[in-house]
């Protein structure tokens, strides 16, 4: 499980990431940034999301 910092990078191995289910609703920004085995960076991919309290 995954704590999500404002700033701080999150590195994995995996496609996908369970994120800490106590993150307060609101709208977040994340951007992906994609490294090859060969170190190459893809262009950042940014995108907004919205976590609302469940009801």
């Amino acid at each position: 499980m995954v704590k999500l910092v404002p700033g701080k990078p999150i590195q994995t191995k995996t496609a996908q990431i369970v994120v800490d289910p106590g993150i307060p609703p609101g709208r977040y920004r994340l951007t992906l940034v994609v490294i090859d085995d060969s170190g190459s960076e893809s262009r950042p991919a940014v995108r907004t999301i919205e976590i609302s309290r469940r009801l």
